[in-house]
């Protein structure tokens, strides 16, 4: 398994994404109408404060961090869209609200499509194309689409040369996103060709480095254009933002270290709400959700519910992580409107 591959393992999905949020460190209460304080990734399905994973929190004293711009209150929920995929540090209670002490959102990718969107052999409903590197998996009856000039933009005519910027629930194992939300910023045949990309430094030289395959140039990089990093080494994960090129290559023009936040959430000790796509699948018992490993007793869901599960599947579970593996007391198909939960004997 090469550097990348062995790297990414430590990465989480979301968009991927420069979060900076960490755990509260807070054991889960589940008491007096409280059913956790910890994380909460999942996308945005409503406003009037914001929905995340069917609970409406309170955003009022909540910071903001979209695409790494801080923002506060009601000036950082207009910088969000429907279907964005973001971060919450927050409380959740059982009767469906919450207060959100953080929101963060960064973007999966943003770069050109370049190949052909071509539907999927399963599905009419899908296509899939390529966006720098990683796979996106776009869907007519889910996904949120968004022109920046507001021209139709859809499902339909998406295509190759679009500049867009994608957020989703991904999988850097496989270099994959499932997409909740696209937004078109341009055509590279009329100039467009800002990108922005996440991934691990690799065979760094004086004047360039490859991640994720491409040819990252550095040469009008200085001091100044190096954010939450001091020097540029082999296997640092980073978020690049520059231009492409014709020939594939890309100018970087500014480059931030980005934390870890797979292993902040393996590591954290509060309640977790996760919603995604089920990546990796040995059993009813154990899978993983974005990458993320989750064990799920029989007795936590119906029969019904168990026997849906597999690869590409979208849930949401909740519970606590233990030595790295969630541990699930809670699960929702999509389109289900309450949790399957069952008492385990």
């Amino acid at each position: 398994m090469n550097l990348f591959l062995s790297k990414i393992r430590q990465v989480l999905l979301i968009s991927v994404l420069s979060l900076s949020v960490l755990s509260c460190g807070v054991e889960s209460i589940i008491a007096a109408g409280i059913s956790g304080t910890g994380i909460v990734v999942g996308a945005i399905t409503g406003f009037g404060s914001i929905i995340v994973n069917g609970v409406k929190y309170d955003i009022d004293e909540a910071s903001f961090d979209v695409d790494g711009t801080s923002f506060n209150g009601q000036e950082g929920q207009s910088n969000l869209e429907i279907g964005m995929v973001v971060q919450l540090n927050a409380t959740t209670y059982d009767d469906g609200t919450g207060v959100a002490t953080s929101v963060v959102y960064d973007d999966a990718v943003e770069g050109p499509i370049t190949d052909i969107p071509t539907l999927s052999d399963d599905d009419n409903n899908l296509k899939n194309f390529s966006v720098l590197g990683l796979n996106v998996t776009i869907n007519a009856l889910t996904t949120r689409f968004k022109n920046e000039d507001n021209t139709v933009f859809g499902f339909e005519n998406i295509t190759q040369g679009d500049v867009v910027e994608v957020s989703g629930y991904v999988d850097l194992i496989t270099s994959s996103i499932v997409a909740t939300h696209v937004e078109k910023k341009g055509t590279l045949s009329d100039g467009t060709n800002e990108v922005e990309l996440h991934g691990v430094i690799e065979d760094l030289e004086e004047t360039f480095f490859i991640m994720n395959g491409f040819t990252i140039d550095i040469t009008q990089i200085g001091p100044n254009d190096l954010e939450d990093i001091d020097v540029l080494i082999d296997g640092l994960f980073v978020e690049v933002e520059g231009e492409y090129q014709s020939d594939g290559t890309i100018i970087a023009t500014e480059i931030e270290g980005e934390d870890d936040e797979r292993d902040e959430i393996e590591n954290s000790d509060g309640h977790l709400s996760l919603e995604g796509v089920i990546t990796s699948f040995t059993s009813t018992t154990y899978f993983s959700i974005n990458g993320i490993p989750v064990f799920l007793d029989s007795g936590v869901a119906s029969s019904e519910v168990l026997e849906q599960l597999k690869v590409g599947v979208q849930v949401e579970v909740e519970g606590i992580m233990e030595n790295g593996v969630l541990q699930v007391d809670e699960i929702e198909l999509e389109g289900e409107e309450e949790p399957d939960r069952k008492s385990v004997v």
